[in-house]
């Protein structure tokens, strides 16, 4: 392969599964995207109740569910039912095409549960009633939960750097907004190089 070639890749796939490719190069987009949908569903399917496993104590650590009991369960569910939904939701048997679709719905449905972590994160970093010891300890689910994007979507870029930055960007900026947290967000900057 030719340096740079890799960032037209796309553009390729898109032209083979249109039909404007060759038979041979149809049918090894066509096993690429079955590879990926079938290793990305596989890889994940359970990812999304790591949400949960991490929301959950974070709740009783922070002490927000007294404050905002509705907040905390409307959270809960929207994580559960994601969690169900990227649990069920498996790839088609077809090839092409729609697998290229389901893996787009797909990354939908993974980036919504980060999207919820991420506002999870901003909303405990601001709330000025946790005490910064909680905040540090929700930083963690953060931190894995970035670890785990990292690592286990290595065969989607595009999920993997996505997703990390959905987590890494709103909770670094809320940290320095925050000058109490400087230290915290010193920390958090360093990671998000990693």
């Amino acid at each position: 392969m030719v340096p740079g070639e890799r960032a037209f890749e796309g553009i390729a796939d898109v032209n083979a599964v249109s039909g404007s490719g060759s038979p041979k190069d149809q049918q090894r987009l066509e096993r690429r995207f079955a590879t990926r949908a079938v290793d990305t569903y596989s890889s994940s399917r359970i990812g999304g109740f790591l949400y949960l496993v991490a929301w959950l104590p974070i709740i009783f650590v922070t002490g927000i569910q007294e404050r905002y009991a509705i907040g905390c369960v409307a959270i809960t569910i929207a994580l559960l039912l994601l969690a169900t939904l990227r649990f069920r939701f498996r790839p088609p048997e077809q090839a092409g095409m729609s697998q290229r679709r389901w893996l787009n719905r797909y990354v939908l449905v993974v980036l919504s549960s980060t999207a919820i972590w991420s506002a999870i994160q901003v909303w405990i970093v601001f709330d000025p009633i946790i005490v910064p010891l909680a905040k540090s300890v929700s930083l963690f689910g953060t931190v894995a939960l970035c670890s785990v994007l990292a690592h286990l979507y290595t065969s989607s870029l595009r999920l993997s750097v996505a997703g990390v930055l959905m987590l890494i960007m709103p909770t670094v900026v809320a940290l320095w907004w925050v000058p109490d947290l400087h230290l915290l967000a010193i920390a958090m900057t360093f990671f998000a190089g990693y």
